[in-house]
């Protein structure tokens, strides 16, 4: 699961730190290490971690361990990991449980409501339930008729490239507000294609923007929606009891086996 909570950058920072000899990879061993570092980055990993201090396992993560380490390394361990290679596989996870997620939503002509997109993003937030309830209704009521053109999974892709850069389109919010500037709709665009290099759809940006404009001046609450894309980001991570976190980590386990076994018989 920490495989895919972590940013590219701590990854590719945990890398360089863990590359002793400087040859742009790892071995099996660096590679714990830097699983180890990066298990630290949210609670569940802690939890994993004092668990194998234990001599026990935690929510199956072990076992996604055991099977990445054969990914990677080989069957003896004896192998090479590069950061890019590593990164690519994350990406890959990261489609494959998001493509999931979308199926869930039963998709109809490819494509889910609105509101469902919605409820997506506000899984893990942590906010009222009544609040949650306003914040759907004004979507729904927004997207009614003609305007309701649903969200298809590559629209679903184009937006998870926020999560991805999180952090980044923060401080780059953030020193735009400071500056005096408004956090309108194009200076979102602006920033998540500064920052992630992605183009966002317009209706996506629309939905968005209906989802969190409490007072409908067409402004964003960077607080709120960073705050709650974190959450989402996240996926109920520093939630102990969140059985969700137990599904999502057998998906992970689904994806990676069925990884292993796609580079077997390649």
């Amino acid at each position: 699961m920490t495989v895919l909570a972590i940013s590219a950058r701590h990854i590719e920072i945990a890398f360089k730190i863990f590359d002793v000899n400087g040859d742009g990879s790892v071995d099996a061993e660096e590679f714990e290490g830097i699983l180890d570092v990066l298990r630290q980055q949210t609670s569940i990993g802690m939890r994993h971690r004092e668990a194998k201090m234990l001599g026990s396992s935690y929510l199956g993560e072990s076992a996604v361990g055991s099977g990445l380490q054969k990914y990677f390394f080989g069957k003896y361990g004896n192998g090479k990991l590069k950061v890019h290679d590593f990164l690519a596989f994350q990406a890959r996870m990261k489609d494959e449980v998001l493509q999931m997620e979308f199926m869930r939503l039963q998709p109809e002509d490819g494509k889910i409501t609105e509101k469902k997109f919605c409820k997506m993003l506000l899984t893990y937030a942590g906010i009222s339930e009544q609040k949650q309830k306003k914040m759907l209704k004004r979507v729904k009521e927004r997207f009614q008729g003609e305007a309701a053109k649903g969200v298809s999974f590559a629209e679903l892709q184009g937006f998870s490239q926020v999560f991805r850069h999180l952090n980044d389109i923060d401080t780059a919010l953030g020193l735009y507000h400071v500056a005096g500037g408004s956090i309108d709709q194009s200076t979102l665009k602006r920033v998540v294609k500064t920052v992630a290099k992605a183009d966002l759809d317009d209706h996506i940006v629309d939905v968005v923007f209906t989802l969190f404009d409490d007072n409908e001046d067409g402004r964003l609450s960077q607080r709120e929606f960073i705050s709650i894309m974190k959450a989402r980001q996240m996926r109920g991570l520093e939630r102990p009891k969140d059985m969700g976190v137990t599904r999502l980590l057998a998906a992970v386990w689904k994806c990676a086996k069925e990884e292993i076994q796609g580079s077997r018989g390649g």
